[in-house]
């Protein structure tokens, strides 16, 4: 299993799923992005966040770019997030 720490995040996955970590430039928010093989050339880009209670809005903002740009970078067929 492959364990992952972003911050205050986690994502666990088996190694069977041939996980990879995506990389991203946003650095303002608790986050993680893991793909992985879900079958037979069938990829998903799982997310995890952490945005704490009572947020400035530019979080939320932050956050969106950087689901943008990892989708972006990965050739995905389903993103769980």
């Amino acid at each position: 299993v492959l364990g992952v720490f972003g911050g205050g995040v986690l994502i666990s996955v088996k190694n069977c799923l041939r996980p990879q970590l995506v990389h991203t430039d946003v650095q303002n928010v608790e986050q993680l992005f893991v793909r992985i093989s879900v079958c037979y050339g069938f990829f998903a880009l799982l997310n995890v966040v952490y945005i704490p209670p009572n947020s400035n809005l530019s979080f939320y903002d932050f956050y969106a770019k950087s689901v943008d740009l990892s989708w972006e970078s990965v050739n995905c067929d389903l993103g769980i997030f």
